[in-house]
Protein backbone atom coordinates (compact mmCIF):
# COMPACT_ATOMS: atom_id res chain seq x y z
CA UNK A 1 0.00 0.00 0.00
CA UNK A 2 1.24 3.44 -0.80
CA UNK A 3 1.38 6.31 1.65
CA UNK A 4 -1.11 8.11 -0.59
CA UNK A 5 -3.67 5.35 -0.06
CA UNK A 6 -3.07 5.47 3.69
CA UNK A 7 -3.37 9.26 3.69
CA UNK A 8 -6.74 9.07 1.91
CA UNK A 9 -8.10 6.92 4.74
CA UNK A 10 -6.28 8.72 7.53
CA UNK A 11 -8.75 11.62 7.85
CA UNK A 12 -12.05 9.80 7.24
CA UNK A 13 -12.73 9.97 10.97
CA UNK A 14 -12.61 12.69 13.64
CA UNK A 15 -9.58 11.08 15.24
CA UNK A 16 -6.86 10.39 12.63
CA UNK A 17 -5.81 6.76 12.32
CA UNK A 18 -2.24 5.66 12.88
CA UNK A 19 -0.43 3.92 10.02
CA UNK A 20 -0.93 0.57 11.76
CA UNK A 21 -4.66 1.23 12.26
CA UNK A 22 -4.97 2.19 8.59
CA UNK A 23 -3.19 -1.02 7.63
CA UNK A 24 -5.61 -2.98 9.84
CA UNK A 25 -8.61 -1.35 8.11
CA UNK A 26 -7.30 -2.17 4.62
CA UNK A 27 -6.43 -5.72 5.64
CA UNK A 28 -9.80 -6.22 7.35
CA UNK A 29 -11.87 -5.34 4.26
CA UNK A 30 -9.98 -7.94 2.23
CA UNK A 31 -11.67 -10.88 3.97
CA UNK A 32 -13.41 -9.46 7.09
CA UNK A 33 -11.25 -11.67 9.30
CA UNK A 34 -10.10 -9.55 12.24
CA UNK A 35 -7.40 -11.91 13.52
CA UNK A 36 -5.76 -12.28 10.12
CA UNK A 37 -6.11 -8.54 9.45
CA UNK A 38 -4.36 -7.76 12.73
CA UNK A 39 -1.56 -10.17 11.91
CA UNK A 40 -1.11 -8.83 8.35
CA UNK A 41 -1.14 -5.26 9.69
CA UNK A 42 1.75 -6.09 12.00
CA UNK A 43 -0.05 -6.67 15.31
CA UNK A 44 1.03 -9.84 17.12
CA UNK A 45 2.20 -11.53 13.93
CA UNK A 46 3.40 -14.66 15.74
CA UNK A 47 0.57 -14.96 18.23
CA UNK A 48 -2.94 -15.62 16.79
CA UNK A 49 -4.53 -15.36 20.23
CA UNK A 50 -3.06 -11.91 20.84
CA UNK A 51 -4.01 -10.90 17.28
CA UNK A 52 -7.59 -11.99 17.99
CA UNK A 53 -7.72 -9.86 21.13
CA UNK A 54 -6.22 -6.91 19.23
CA UNK A 55 -8.76 -7.33 16.41
CA UNK A 56 -11.65 -7.41 18.88
CA UNK A 57 -10.37 -4.25 20.53
CA UNK A 58 -9.83 -2.52 17.16
CA UNK A 59 -13.33 -3.39 15.96
CA UNK A 60 -14.87 -1.67 18.99
CA UNK A 61 -13.24 1.67 18.18
CA UNK A 62 -15.66 4.09 16.54
CA UNK A 63 -13.02 5.67 14.31
CA UNK A 64 -11.88 2.24 13.03
CA UNK A 65 -15.48 1.21 12.27
CA UNK A 66 -16.13 4.53 10.45
CA UNK A 67 -13.03 3.98 8.36
CA UNK A 68 -14.10 0.41 7.54
CA UNK A 69 -17.59 1.59 6.54
CA UNK A 70 -16.09 4.38 4.39
CA UNK A 71 -13.76 1.96 2.61
CA UNK A 72 -16.49 -0.64 2.04
CA UNK A 73 -18.85 2.06 0.77
CA UNK A 74 -16.20 3.34 -1.62
CA UNK A 75 -15.57 -0.13 -3.03
CA UNK A 76 -19.18 -1.36 -3.15
CA UNK A 77 -21.48 -1.10 -6.14
CA UNK A 78 -24.49 1.14 -5.90
CA UNK A 79 -27.93 -0.36 -6.55
CA UNK A 80 -28.09 1.54 -9.85
CA UNK A 81 -24.75 0.10 -10.91
CA UNK A 82 -25.92 -3.43 -10.07
CA UNK A 83 -29.15 -2.97 -12.04
CA UNK A 84 -27.20 -1.51 -14.98
CA UNK A 85 -24.94 -4.57 -15.10
CA UNK A 86 -27.90 -6.93 -14.81
CA UNK A 87 -29.66 -5.10 -17.66
CA UNK A 88 -26.55 -5.42 -19.86
CA UNK A 89 -26.45 -9.16 -19.11
CA UNK A 90 -30.18 -9.56 -19.81
CA UNK A 91 -29.83 -7.76 -23.16
CA UNK A 92 -26.46 -9.25 -24.07
CA UNK A 93 -25.82 -11.34 -27.14
CA UNK A 94 -22.90 -13.38 -28.40
CA UNK A 95 -22.54 -11.19 -31.52
CA UNK A 96 -19.71 -8.93 -30.28
CA UNK A 97 -17.53 -11.99 -29.75
CA UNK A 98 -18.06 -13.71 -33.12
CA UNK A 99 -15.96 -12.79 -36.17
CA UNK A 100 -17.11 -12.88 -39.81
CA UNK A 101 -15.34 -16.25 -40.05
CA UNK A 102 -17.50 -17.57 -37.17
CA UNK A 103 -14.56 -17.66 -34.77
CA UNK A 104 -14.58 -16.36 -31.21
CA UNK A 105 -12.46 -13.26 -30.62
CA UNK A 106 -12.46 -11.55 -27.23
CA UNK A 107 -9.90 -8.92 -28.24
CA UNK A 108 -11.92 -6.74 -30.63
CA UNK A 109 -13.09 -3.32 -29.50
CA UNK A 110 -16.70 -4.54 -29.58
CA UNK A 111 -15.84 -7.60 -27.50
CA UNK A 112 -13.93 -5.56 -24.94
CA UNK A 113 -16.93 -3.26 -24.46
CA UNK A 114 -19.10 -6.29 -23.59
CA UNK A 115 -16.48 -8.47 -21.87
CA UNK A 116 -18.53 -8.32 -18.65
CA UNK A 117 -21.12 -10.54 -20.35
CA UNK A 118 -18.67 -13.46 -20.51
CA UNK A 119 -19.04 -16.08 -17.82
CA UNK A 120 -16.38 -18.43 -19.15
CA UNK A 121 -14.19 -18.96 -22.20
CA UNK A 122 -12.23 -22.01 -23.28
CA UNK A 123 -9.69 -21.92 -26.11
CA UNK A 124 -10.35 -24.34 -28.93
CA UNK A 125 -8.13 -27.25 -29.87
CA UNK A 126 -7.64 -29.09 -33.15
CA UNK A 127 -10.35 -31.55 -32.04
CA UNK A 128 -12.76 -29.27 -30.17
CA UNK A 129 -13.78 -25.74 -30.99
CA UNK A 130 -13.62 -22.83 -28.59
CA UNK A 131 -16.37 -22.52 -26.00
CA UNK A 132 -17.87 -19.22 -24.90
CA UNK A 133 -20.51 -18.98 -22.18
CA UNK A 134 -22.31 -15.74 -21.34
CA UNK A 135 -23.86 -14.95 -17.97
CA UNK A 136 -27.45 -16.21 -17.64
CA UNK A 137 -29.82 -13.63 -19.17
CA UNK A 138 -32.92 -15.23 -17.60
CA UNK A 139 -31.35 -15.10 -14.14
CA UNK A 140 -30.50 -11.44 -14.73
CA UNK A 141 -34.12 -10.77 -15.73
CA UNK A 142 -35.32 -12.58 -12.62
CA UNK A 143 -33.06 -10.47 -10.39
CA UNK A 144 -34.17 -7.28 -12.12
CA UNK A 145 -37.80 -8.33 -11.64
CA UNK A 146 -37.19 -8.99 -7.96
CA UNK A 147 -35.46 -5.64 -7.58
CA UNK A 148 -38.41 -3.94 -9.22
CA UNK A 149 -40.95 -5.89 -7.16
CA UNK A 150 -42.58 -7.42 -10.23
CA UNK A 151 -41.99 -11.03 -9.26
CA UNK A 152 -43.06 -10.45 -5.67
CA UNK A 153 -46.54 -9.54 -6.90
CA UNK A 154 -46.69 -12.69 -9.04
CA UNK A 155 -45.54 -14.84 -6.12
CA UNK A 156 -48.11 -13.25 -3.78
CA UNK A 157 -50.85 -13.92 -6.32
CA UNK A 158 -49.74 -17.55 -6.74
CA UNK A 159 -49.68 -18.10 -2.98
CA UNK A 160 -53.10 -16.52 -2.50
CA UNK A 161 -54.65 -18.83 -5.11
CA UNK A 162 -52.61 -21.95 -4.42
CA UNK A 163 -54.61 -25.15 -3.93
CA UNK A 164 -52.27 -27.15 -1.69
CA UNK A 165 -54.27 -30.34 -2.26
CA UNK A 166 -53.04 -30.37 -5.88
CA UNK A 167 -49.34 -30.31 -4.98
CA UNK A 168 -47.33 -33.48 -5.46
CA UNK A 169 -45.43 -34.94 -2.50
CA UNK A 170 -42.16 -33.91 -4.21
CA UNK A 171 -43.40 -30.32 -4.55
CA UNK A 172 -44.42 -30.20 -0.88
CA UNK A 173 -40.98 -31.53 0.17
CA UNK A 174 -39.23 -28.98 -2.08
CA UNK A 175 -41.26 -26.07 -0.67
CA UNK A 176 -40.68 -27.30 2.88
CA UNK A 177 -36.94 -27.47 2.13
CA UNK A 178 -37.01 -23.78 1.22
CA UNK A 179 -36.91 -23.98 -2.57
CA UNK A 180 -38.44 -21.05 -4.43
CA UNK A 181 -42.17 -21.71 -4.80
CA UNK A 182 -42.32 -20.37 -8.35
CA UNK A 183 -39.56 -22.76 -9.42
CA UNK A 184 -41.31 -25.65 -7.70
CA UNK A 185 -44.66 -24.89 -9.34
CA UNK A 186 -43.18 -24.33 -12.79
CA UNK A 187 -40.92 -27.39 -12.65
CA UNK A 188 -42.94 -30.22 -11.06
Amino acid sequence: MTNEVHDNLKYVTDKPLTKKEQAFVYEYVKDFNGTKAAQRAGYSEDNPRAASVTASRMLTKANIMRAIRALVSERAMSADEVLDRLARIARGTIEPFITKANAINLKTVEAQVDIGLVRSFQEGTSKVGAKLELHDALKALELIGKANGALTNIKDSLLANLDVSKLTPNQIRAIAAGEDIIDVLLNP
